[in-house]
């Protein structure tokens, strides 16, 4: 377990027919810059993990929180894993969720951001508003950092990104 991520959701995930595996990451990944918070631990850039599978397992799908963000997330959707041991690489977009409004206010978006900082001031409690206000429950790209809180917010200059967000290498190691 992570930490972040509320138990009740991994049980659902693994006990999902078709579901084969759930990995966490355990941990934030930052964009290489420097920590923004002085004496803050800096984020890897990059995870590595292995997935374990079946024989006849042909297709894999991967979702990744987009930790500056209440509801943004990336990954992909079923796709065909790669023939022999050639890597297959994806780019990959930041969407928005439809889940709940984007206040940019440090007070409404996962605790994670606070270790890239620039505030350390009080995470969200629970790890995001979850208000239903302002939502419309439709996936759509995520419109970025707009710097749109007053007080307390998020900063475009440090925490918005260029899409493709993720860069996502698929291998087959055995």
């Amino acid at each position: 377990e992570d930490g972040v991520t509320p138990a009740p959701l991994l049980e659902e995930l693994r006990a999902t027919p078709g579901i084969f595996q759930v990995v966490q990451t355990g941990a934030p990944i930052d964009d290489n810059t420097p920590p923004l918070i002085d004496g803050a631990p800096d984020p890897p850039s990059s995870r590595t993990f292995t997935v374990e599978a079946s024989a006849n397992a042909n297709r894999i799908s991967l979702a990744i929180m987009a930790i500056c963000t209440n509801d943004g997330f990336t990954g992909l959707d079923s796709v065909m894993l790669p023939k022999g041991f050639k890597p297959a690489v994806y780019e990959a977009a930041i969407y928005d969720a439809g889940s709940e409004p984007n206040t940019e206010a440090y007070t409404d978006i996962v605790d994670p951001c606070q270790v890239v900082g620039p505030d350390t001031g009080p995470p969200a409690i629970p790890n995001g508003n979850n208000a239903p206000e302002g939502d419309t429950g439709i996936i759509t790209h995520h419109p970025g950092i707009q710097g749109v809180a007053a007080d307390r917010g998020l900063d475009p200059e440090l925490h918005d990104w260029q899409n493709p967000a993720a860069v996502i290498t698929i291998q087959r190691v055995r």
